[in-house]
């Protein structure tokens, strides 16, 4: 069918069907990519596994907004999408390209929206399978390489995508649950080939990449009055990789085990408080945590701060030659917990409704801390390929010509905290059947967040020109400004435009980086002697 054609709204929308989340297939069972069924999205190539739509003009992940029932499903350091959700669980998929309205904020880019399902009075579900195998699969550059010199076979592969849905009532036209669940498991490999066996071959060939990813909704919803509803929803996922940015040329040790667990609790009430007025109020609780070790280390998980000498013992010195890199230092925790309290009140002025105003406040408080090893082995960069192999300590004494050495130390630990108060207020107007403009005004503050409860004292020397505590932005104001002119009065021909200030939230990441540059010394000696 056609699809119609929205006539009152001057931002530009799509909107991802059930039919579409049902049917169309998504390799990662990740809902939002979706999201680029749409005109107007594209991939962020420099987030790697994760999430990578960008949305409308912001250029990047991080300046788009993802929201899921109403509340924030972004990391407060990268601004990439928190968590994922099981596609048995969504009901819909908006996406914002341009010009969004006063209600949403802290984004240059698009916004995309998801609503989550609610059971119903029939009692139904779906289970799922899908499989795949390496008889399926043809074998790539890389593999097709390591066949034709070594002859290897084609590397294992075998991936299944498996879950259910289900609700139904719990009190007939009163209360209902809707469960789902959705996990992947793929046993895979990764072929590394440096193309110069006679040098490399103690670590080319495959070797294991397994990845898991696991994933649960809940949600209940209650009718408690003829216009007052509530409902509960839990997300939880679990994600493991166990070498992110291995292959090719890059050692098995060259990349880092990666593990992600994902939670978050939504309380919502909706009140209708006459035939023109709706209240609606969200909560959120969402705790984060990041874990990144070395590739090949055991699968345990590390408290933030704890630098016991264990954790440095699967580390390794990273070598690194024109057609090979080896070894990894990689070494990071990171914990976060997203706090979020939002209320909206719309109401219409009329029964005719020339005037639908919407006005809301919310606050939000995400601390995070993390830590950061740094790299005590050092890297070593030498400037031609040489034999090595690192189960032979003779090569490894017998290298020569190293071009660099770096390191970084000692491990640091960072307290970073992500504060907003936003406000907005704006107005939908029809002056005409034809014409409708929407107002509106928008504030947003960012507080805490710019390291200005910085100890000055903690460093080994003054840092002239610097005081962190008025650091401050307090006068994001943003005007709005849109309208939609159907121009036949049928349908088929909209103009729409608008005009508007539109201020980005700053990602903590940047501030975690300005303490490491304090609190940690880099060394970088060009042409060293070798080995020490």
């Amino acid at each position: 069918q056609v699809p119609i054609i929205e006539t009152t709204r001057s931002e530009v929308t799509g909107v991802v069907t059930q039919q579409q989340i049902e049917n169309v297939p998504v390799p990662t069972r990740q809902t939002l990519n979706l999201a680029l069924l749409l005109p107007g999205t594209n991939t962020d190539g420099s987030v790697p596994r994760r999430v990578s739509v960008s949305i409308g003009a912001g250029g990047a992940v991080s300046q788009s907004a993802f929201l899921v029932d109403g509340v924030t499903n972004q990391q407060s350091t990268g601004g990439d999408p928190r968590q994922d959700f099981p596609q048995g669980g969504i009901r819909e998929v908006r996406v914002n390209v341009s010009q969004a309205a006063a209600e949403f904020g802290g984004t240059t880019g698009g916004v995309v929206t998801i609503v989550t399902k609610s059971g119903t009075n029939t009692l139904a579900g779906e289970a799922f399978e899908f499989f795949r195998d390496k008889a399926l699969n043809a074998m790539n550059r890389f593999e097709q390489a390591n066949h034709d010199t070594t002859g290897a076979p084609k590397p294992e592969f075998r991936q299944n995508q498996f879950g259910f849905t289900l609700g139904g009532p719990l009190v007939r036209n009163r209360a209902h649950f809707l469960v789902a669940t959705d996990a992947t498991a793929v046993d895979q490999s990764i072929i590394v080939n440096t193309g110069k066996p006679a040098l490399y071959s103690a670590v080319e060939g495959a070797f294991p990449n397994n990845q898991y990813r696991r994933m649960f909704f809940a949600r209940f919803d209650s009718q408690l009055t003829s216009g007052q509803n509530f409902f509960a929803r839990w997300g939880w996922e679990r994600d493991n990789l166990t070498c992110q940015s291995c292959g090719g040329t890059l050692a098995s040790t060259a990349g880092s085990l990666v593990q992600q667990r994902r939670n978050s609790l939504v309380l919502g009430h909706d009140a209708v408080l006459s035939s023109r007025m709706l209240n609606e109020f969200r909560f959120q609780w969402a705790p984060f945590a990041f874990l990144n070790n070395p590739s090949e280390a055991s699968n345990v998980w590390t408290d933030v701060g704890d630098f016991a000498p264990a954790r440095f013992a699967e580390m390794t010195p990273v070598y690194r030659f024109p057609s090979l890199t080896y070894g990894t230092t990689s070494n990071k925790v990171q914990i976060e917990t997203w706090w979020e309290f939002r209320d909206d009140f719309s109401f219409q002025t009329s029964k005719g409704g020339n005037h639908s105003w919407k006005m809301g406040v919310a606050s939000v408080r995400a601390p995070n801390t993390e830590d950061l090893t740094g790299n005590p082995l050092g890297t070593w960069t030498f400037s031609t390929d040489q034999p090595f192999d690192p189960n032979n300590p003779t090569t490894i004494a017998a290298l020569s010509k190293p071009t660099q050495f770096t390191a970084s130390m000692p491990a640091v630990v960072h307290d970073l905290e992500t504060n907003l108060f936003q406000a907005y207020v704006q107005d939908s107007w029809r002056p005409a059947s034809n014409l409708t403009v929407n107002l509106g005004l928008r504030y947003d503050l960012q507080y805490g967040s710019f390291n200005q409860s910085m100890d000055l004292a903690m460093f080994p020397k003054p840092l002239p020109f610097i005081n962190p505590s008025t650091r401050q932005d307090h006068n994001n104001f943003q005007p709005r400004l849109g309208f939609a002119w159907d121009v036949n009065k049928s349908g088929g021909s909209i103009v729409r435009g608008s005009y508007g200030f539109y201020n980005g939230v700053v990602r903590n990441g940047s501030f975690g980086t300005e303490l490491a540059n304090l609190l940690q010394t880099s060394i970088t000696i060009r042409n060293p002697s070798y080995p020490d």
